[in-house]
């Protein structure tokens, strides 16, 4: 078996963006920024050849499929795909990779799926051949309902729906590193329960987490005057130890949130209750570790999803 690392086109993304708090007094001292204060990023993959007479790439990178504009917005330095330009060093055509492997599927991860842009030709996928694993999938769709009439205003009265999907092909439970399993529970996926206590726990209460996951949120939002709104939710989603995404009992929360409005996005509060809530005790009178409270409150910046 052999592995090595292959390079895939660069981009350019803000310095201060990159290193958050990081001065940059200091930063700029590894990774001297341009004219428009951004860092240059190498994306690369890693290539597996011979694992089992199979041909398994990991990642793909943002790739070279963006139309000139948006390649100058995300700071995409070559036009060319690299990283088929990489494989070809190794011998390798992406027709002959058995298998690619995504962590997600942002587009500075799945973007090398892609062939390079062309002016007037379709997106092209590339690795016929190979079969895609994929760990964790979301997906959001936003219904206007000032299309159906419910209001004379658009965008005053939106219904939000999300699902969530992952699974850990060929890991069990405890293989992998605990910040690489699922977890669910807090704002970003069932409101209504603390963070991270959906799924499989520890006797004393701490999360475990799962090899697999499955979530879902149906959202109302509705606008009044001229920076506040209000949102009706309901999240539903479990985490199991095995790699059966909807096994076991799903976890629903339900509640209400307000908004307020700012030239950067609203400003979210959002109360939550479980609705298969954890008490003190389960069913034989045993004490339960850490159980849920009554209600959540959450507040961020931005839209839940």
């Amino acid at each position: 078996m052999r592995i090595s690392s292959v390079e895939g086109n660069r981009q350019s993304l803000d310095g201060g963006a990159m290193y958050g708090n990081v001065p940059r007094a200091l930063w700029e001292k590894w990774t001297p920024p341009d004219a428009e204060n951004r860092i240059e990023f190498s994306c690369r993959g890693i290539l597996v050849q011979d694992l089992s007479g199979k041909t398994v790439l990991f990642e793909t990178g943002i790739g070279a499929f963006f139309e000139p504009r948006l390649r100058a917005r995300f700071g995409v330095r070559e036009e060319e795909h690299v990283l088929l330009r990489s494989l070809a060093e190794r011998g390798v055509a992406h027709e002959k990779v058995d298998a690619v492997v995504l962590s997600h599927l942002h587009f500075d991860h799945a973007g090398g799926l892609l062939a390079a842009h062309r002016d007037g030709r379709p997106l092209e996928l590339l690795f016929p051949n190979a079969r895609f694993l994929v760990t964790q999938g979301t997906a959001s769709v936003y219904f206007d309902l000032n299309n159906i009439g419910f209001n004379k205003t658009p965008g005053r009265s939106v219904l939000a729906m999300r699902a969530l999907a992952g699974l850990a092909v060929g890991a069990s439970q405890f293989s992998l590193p605990p910040d690489q399993r699922f977890y669910a529970g807090g704002s970003g996926t069932i409101r209504g329960y603390r963070y991270q206590s959906v799924g499989p726990l520890f006797p004393n209460g701490n999360p475990i987490g799962g090899t697999a996951i499955n979530a879902g949120s149906v959202e109302f939002r509705q606008r009044f005057g001229q920076n506040f709104g209000t949102a009706v939710f309901l999240d539903a989603g479990n985490v199991s130890k095995n790699l059966s995404p909807f096994n076991g009992q799903l976890k629903t929360g339900a509640g209400v949130g307000l908004r307020y409005y700012t030239p950067i996005g609203p400003i979210r509060l959002d109360v939550a209750v479980p609705l298969q809530r954890r008490s003190g005790t389960d069913s034989s009178g045993k004490a339960i570790a850490n159980p849920d409270d009554a209600f959540e409150i959450y507040i961020g910046l931005g839209q839940a999803f």
